[in-house]
């Protein structure tokens, strides 16, 4: 028969070894949670990554589209400063024209008169023919 002291003393020692066992066994439980929480973050991780691509090239085509705009709005405004300044070259040609032929219309003539008076009826008759009715 198998000596009972040596199986008390393996007992304890047997608690002890399941209790580490079940922490094991916890413990590997968290590590595959947290493993399953590491590979979920990673792949938030890489389509972070691949958005974050997406979007620098996408910032890339706006900027060059603006510089493009910002080209396109300089000539434009060269483009008006020139039309405005023929705009007033021309008006200044028209205020000179206009002003000469103003001047032109005001003429003065001395001793004709500006108006002329109606003949009345007694001057249009000659008086050759005054006699005769």
């Amino acid at each position: 028969m198998p000596n009972t002291r040596d199986s008390l003393d393996i007992k304890p020692a047997l608690d002890k070894i399941l209790k580490k066992l079940e922490k094991l066994d916890a413990i590997e439980l968290t590590l595959r949670d947290m493993s399953s929480r590491l590979t979920k973050a990673e792949t938030a991780v890489e389509k972070l990554e691949r958005e974050t691509r997406k979007m620098n090239s996408e910032i890339n085509t706006m900027d060059t589209g603006l510089a493009t705009l910002n080209n396109e709005v300089s000539t434009l405004r060269g483009e008006i400063m020139a039309k405005e300044e023929r705009i007033n070259n021309l008006h200044m040609k028209h205020l000179y024209l206009e002003s000469s032929y103003s001047r032109r219309e005001n003429l003065k003539f001395f001793g004709i008169p500006e108006k002329l008076k109606k003949p009345t009826l007694k001057k249009a008759v000659r008086p050759s023919t005054q006699g005769q009715f």
